[in-house]
């Protein structure tokens, strides 16, 4: 039981991870767009 709670935490991580660099990439282009804009 320990090892699959352990895996599931690690995969709720991954995707966790996974949105954070998504939002990152996201709030990167809007700030590029702005600074060309401006």
């Amino acid at each position: 039981e320990t090892d699959i709670n352990a895996s599931k935490t690690r995969q709720q991580l991954n995707d966790v991870a996974g949105k954070m660099k998504i939002i990152e990439a996201r709030l990167n282009a809007l700030t590029n767009h702005q600074t060309k804009s401006l």
